[in-house]
């Protein structure tokens, strides 16, 4: 695995307490991308899973070969974006992190529920491995980079489109929703940073699946109103007209979900 760029103060362990100040998570958003931690891993110390045909020696090769760079922090997880992977590593410690790590092991259900998902054509990156050792558990995804969470997009590209393109992209954002709820997938954390946009806006892909769960059928009306009432507030950014064209084509297939 890489190590610390040279030059960067030496840190020890890993995660968020590696770094200088009280508010750590803010300082990393902060800190030029030179400055973001890079794991020090030893991915031969994880028992794997891999995907169908995926060769797991090219896996591990191009883990190990790549710079990784830390794009989504929290305090129980990091994501890394790693060549042509992301990489979510959950830190199990003390008694608490081994009960987390054999009954809510996030890694671990988001992989369960990523391989089922794909196999319904749903919108997420492709899993690719799930890996667990005794302190940490690894879920790698295929990486979809370039890209803007839905929160940066409509804070800081919304405005600059002219009105046909917030069409097409609300379209295509409509179209996304609808594969996941008729995927059956019920997103407890449904928010615009767990949704990544391509830099040319032509696809939409849903992230951070650990708190969903997968039901093995379309959602019910009822079930669809609950997962949109968690991006309520979010519609608020796209004006009125967005709203309106958005509900219309949700009511198509779930009438009782009204555009008003």
């Amino acid at each position: 695995m890489p190590g610390l760029e040279q030059g960067l103060p030496k840190m020890h362990g890993f995660g968020l307490k590696t770094f200088p100040g009280k508010n750590a998570r803010a300082e990393l958003l902060k800190w030029p991308e030179r400055f973001l931690i890079v794991p020090q891993i030893n991915l031969s110390q994880f028992h794997w899973r891999f995907a169908d045909k995926i060769l797991p020696q090219t896996v591990i090769g191009q883990l190990n070969s790549s710079r990784w760079k830390a794009v989504k922090t929290h305090p129980k997880r990091i994501v890394y974006s790693a060549g042509p992977y992301f990489v979510k590593v959950y830190n199990f410690s003390g008694f608490t992190g081994f009960l987390k790590k054999k009954i809510v092991n996030g890694a671990r259900k988001e992989w369960n529920l990523s391989t089922r998902l794909i196999a319904k054509n749903a919108d997420i990156p492709k899993p690719i491995a799930l890996g667990i050792s005794q302190r940490q558990s690894v879920f790698v995804s295929t990486s979809i980079e370039p890209c803007l969470t839905a929160f940066r997009f409509t804070n800081e590209k919304w405005n600059h489109l002219n009105q046909k393109e917030k069409y097409l992209v609300v379209d295509i954002f409509s179209n996304f929703i609808l594969r996941l709820f008729k995927a059956g997938l019920f997103q407890r954390d449904f928010n615009l940073g767990n949704i990544l946009i391509t830099k040319d806006y032509s696809k939409i892909f849903a992230i951070d699946l650990q708190t969903a769960k997968l039901i093995n059928r379309p959602l019910t009306e009822k079930e669809v109103a609950k997962n949109l009432s968690y991006l309520m507030p979010c519609f608020m950014l796209v004006g009125k007209r967005i709203q309106l064209r958005f509900f219309i084509f949700i009511s198509k297939f779930f009438p009782l979900i009204k555009p008003f």
